[in-house]
């Protein structure tokens, strides 16, 4: 960079020579800084192509940001707005279309109940006449409505019709009405009702924007949900469909692996109404899988796992006991349960430090028994400096996660962040749950950038999708907000995100071990190996199918 460029003489300027010195530096600083980042490899090695077509994606993300996201007469719209008020004008953008072809690699960090859009789930759950609601309370206002603790259940033997009426005040509390009775009877109608369950299981547009009620007020109406959702979401025949939907839908937005999180807190009822047990959920899951990548729309999926998790507000007794049904299933299905994790509102919940005496003893009981069972530690996604919580992110490292859920917090611990590096943890970054969930107001104060130019393995994931409002089931909402809030990415950047999620995916070699996770690790020639080939084949393509589609217009244009 020459001192003669566009600069404004005065009568105060200095030599040609000084500027060119001065100018010199602050390029010697400029690239030590990108060495740094995590993307830089990735972006050493791009083909040709490759960055032709990250140039194309480059001049329109700057025009877009020109004339979609800044407005003289409109100031509602602009970049790094929130994604529930930016999700309309987002899927009209030309980098939305590119970024909804990107292949993604692998999704490491979603809560399977909370995977599907929640419209379809409702309406999957008024197809079974058995399917029925109680709740603890008549539901005869709306502030009943707002507070009442609601569950679905499927009843085999239920009537289709029955004398509680659930919105008048004689209801017996915990009565079950058949949910198409309940339909029927609603002040409002068939619709009004499935938009008051709606209401109930998703974080509402308002809601989540609605940033002065702060982070724990958010989250009550978060951790209502999910017992909300088990009772439709693990009745088998609606858990088949959802989870075959779930693969169909993740394979449409370029995922082609996926580590699931379930809570095994739930109650699994049979396709026939009877009580079921955990380890029907595990092998029915193996059944969908395996019968979804037989069929020709599933052959491209890569695999799916598990992870086993359970709530940190949980007393040790209980936390033990779910550490031992882990470790009884993982010995007859090896292959569907990746590892473990602790889950839930970590600024309220135990820490892990809290948990350390459960935790080394079921990793020392593992390595006893022989089992693979890694941890997958949720920490960090916290706002706090120093505090209990905070320190989580230092525990999670020190019993040796093999990923960080979140992770929000990393950026203020620069040992632990150093120990991530050297240690080869990835970490599970989910922009658009962090906003949602008031961590932060806007894409543009979240940390992921400063994770990526420290060096740090990091992967986009969606989260909860479903609850929080993508109103679709991929990760392309993520992936879309951090090409378009944060210019140091880039195409090569979201290319080097998705890569990495397949190098730390919990693949299982499919020989009767598990293959390391981490870069350059797994047996030459096995599953990862082979899924990191495929997917750099797939980014070449992908990468030429952008240049013929947009080269002409973008490739040579004025930014």
């Amino acid at each position: 960079m020459a001192a003669n460029q566009n600069h404004e003489y005065t009568e105060c300027s200095v030599p040609a020579a000084a500027m060119d010195q001065y100018l010199a530096q602050r390029q010697q600083m400029i690239d030590k800084e990108h060495s740094l980042r995590h993307d830089q490899a990735f972006r050493q090695r791009a083909s040709p192509l490759a960055k032709r077509a990250a140039c194309i994606v480059q001049n329109v993300r700057e025009r877009e940001l020109r004339t979609v996201w800044k407005h003289e007469t409109r100031h509602d719209i602009f970049g790094g707005m929130s994604f529930t008020r930016a999700r309309d004008t987002i899927h009209q953008t030309t980098l939305w279309k590119i970024v909804q072809r990107l292949p993604k690699g692998s999704l490491l960090h979603a809560h399977f109940e909370a995977m599907v859009d929640m419209p379809w789930l409702l309406d999957e759950a008024f197809k079974y006449p058995g399917l029925a609601i109680f709740s603890d309370k008549p539901l005869v206002d709306e502030s009943a409505r707002a507070s009442a603790f609601i569950e679905f259940q499927y009843v085999p033997d239920l009537a289709s019709e029955v004398k509680h009426q659930l919105f008048e005040a004689d209801y017996v509390p915990g009565s079950y009405v058949p949910l198409r009775q309940a339909a029927r009877d609603f002040p409002g109608g068939d619709l009004a009702f499935k938009a008051y369950l709606l209401s109930r299981i998703t974080i509402t547009d308002e809601e989540s924007t609605e940033y002065h009620s702060g982070i724990d007020d958010v989250w009550r109406k978060f951790a209502s949900i999910f017992p909300v959702l088990n009772g439709i979401v693990f009745y088998e025949p609606i858990f088949r469909t959802m989870l075959r939907r779930t693969l169909e839908h993740l394979l449409l937005d370029g995922i082609q692996y996926i580590d699931l999180r379930i809570a095994f807190l739930f109650k699994w009822t049979r396709q026939s109404g009877e009580p079921g047990n955990l380890e029907d959920l595990i092998s029915t899951f193996q059944d969908v899988l395996a019968s979804f990548q037989a069929a020709p729309e599933g052959h491209k999926l890569w695999g799916g796992r598990i992870i086993w998790t359970t709530l940190r507000s949980m007393p040790p007794a209980e936390i033990e006991t779910s550490m031992k049904q882990c470790m009884d299933l993982k010995k007859k299905y090896p292959d569907v349960i990746a590892g473990f994790d602790l889950v839930g509102q970590e600024g309220l919940g135990h820490t892990l430090l809290h948990h350390l005496p459960q935790l080394l003893w079921f990793r020392a009981e593992c390595d006893r028994q022989g089992l693979d069972l890694p941890f997958f530690f949720h920490a960090g996604e916290v706002l706090g400096d120093g505090d209990e919580h905070d320190m989580n992110v230092v525990d999670a490292v020190l019993l040796g996660t093999k990923r960080i859920g979140h992770g929000y917090s990393l950026h203020k611990h620069p040992e632990t962040m150093r120990q991530v590096r050297e240690r080869d943890i990835c970490v599970e970054v989910c922009p658009i749950s962090n906003e949602t969930l008031r961590l932060n107001a806007s894409i543009m104060g979240h940390p992921l950038p400063a994770m990526l130019a420290h060096g740090v393995p990091t992967v986009l994931a969606n989260d909860d999708p479903g609850v929080l409002g993508h109103g679709v089931t991929g990760s392309s909402h993520d992936f879309y907000q951090v090409i378009q809030a944060f210019q140091n990415v880039g195409l090569e950047g979201l290319g080097d995100i998705a890569e990495t999620s397949v190098w730390f995916s919990a693949f299982h070699d499919g020989q009767g071990g598990p293959e390391a996770i981490g870069y350059e690790q797994g047996l030459p020639g096995g599953t990862r190996r082979r899924c990191v080939d495929d997917w750099r084949r797939q980014w070449e393509e992908f990468c030429s199918w952008i240049v013929a589609e947009y080269g002409e217009e973008w490739e040579n244009t004025n930014r």
